[in-house]
């Protein structure tokens, strides 16, 4: 019986130690509501009301995709672990991107194949469309279904209609955008260098599998305050290309994969961190609210152009 209590106390440590370096969580539940309660408040009065005072809702959906994650479901996860990133260095074209995911893959696969024949099996492997990461389509993907939820609002309310339904699932579908959009500002989301570098070192920088989750919630937990994004944001900006401004957000984001681990390197993350580790982290997270209510508010501005094909409810 002994025994059995000792391998019980092991076990419910092991899952804590789990638990607190898992790479899964995104910025960590934290990270996620400070982006998304950050751009809800940095929407203007022209969006409705009802958007505007969802925060409750937005903080726990803004989480969802996460939990999806952690749900042990196997299909599940193959579908929606990818969606959380993209690995920059793997992607074989730097303009030019494929509008959707399929047009995406096959790019991928053709380069995969040139790959092969060349004799660079090594290579062609790492360039499988679940390694390469899909974040930038899930991002416009969700963009685009919150312009159509926005457009059905629109018409329910012109009906007048009973305008639940249609406000909830504005409220949803913006809930899930902004976990892709905040995981898009997390410079590890962006790299092959996510969780401990590898190949050549150029400067002594971590090979630990536990920078991952130790910057983006251990850290945030400890260091970043419930206020930290207040009055950082500018106003949103209409979007002439989502989906060209969503891949340029990204590529800024990738530029702050070496900061990172310069930064952690020189032990800016330890505990409650030096000013520069903790500026670095909350700057990150206010470009991901920027990014978020940029993307809302041109979905809403662009909503009153009207559907392709009449609304059927």
């Amino acid at each position: 019986m002994e025994n059995v209590k000792r391998l019980l106390r092991l076990g419910l440590a092991g899952l804590c130690i789990l638990n607190l370096i898992s790479p899964a969580w995104a910025w960590g539940a934290k990270g996620h509501k400070l982006i998304v309660s950050a751009a809800l408040a940095d929407l203007p009065p022209v969006l409705p009301a009802f958007l505007r005072h969802a925060n409750t809702a937005l903080r726990f959906l803004t989480n969802e995709p996460d939990r999806w994650r952690e749900s042990g479901l196997t299909e599940l996860n193959a579908e929606n672990a990818p969606d959380h990133f993209i690995n920059l260095e793997r992607v074989p074209f730097a303009s030019h991107w494929p509008r959707d995911r399929y047009g995406f893959i096959q790019a991928l696969q053709q380069r995969a194949a040139a790959l092969s024949r060349q004799g660079h099996p090594r290579e062609a492997a790492q360039l499988a469309p679940a390694k390469v990461g899909f974040n930038p389509y899930a991002a416009i993907e969700y963009y685009q279904r919150l312009l159509i939820a926005f457009q059905e609002y629109r018409a329910a309310r012109a009906r007048h209609l009973a305008l639940g339904p249609f406000n909830a699932h504005v409220i949803e579908t913006m809930g899930l955008l902004s976990h892709y959009v905040g995981d898009g500002s997390q410079p590890l989301h962006t790299t092959i260098q996510y969780n401990g570098w590898i190949g050549p070192d150029p400067a002594g920088f971590t090979r630990s599998h536990r920078i991952h989750a130790y910057f983006e919630t251990v850290f945030v937990n400890r260091a970043v305050p419930a206020d930290a994004l207040r009055g950082r944001l500018v106003p949103p900006r209409r979007l002439a290309h989502p989906f060209r401004a969503y891949l340029q957000y990204l590529r800024v984001t990738h530029t702050q994969v070496i900061p990172l681990y310069r930064l952690n390197r020189q032990g800016a993350f330890r505990g409650r961190g030096s000013a520069a580790g903790r500026h670095f982290v909350i700057a990150r997270l206010a470009a991901g609210a920027r990014m978020l209510a940029d993307l809302v508010y041109t979905a809403w501005l662009n909503s009153a152009r009207p559907p392709t094909r009449p609304l059927q409810f």
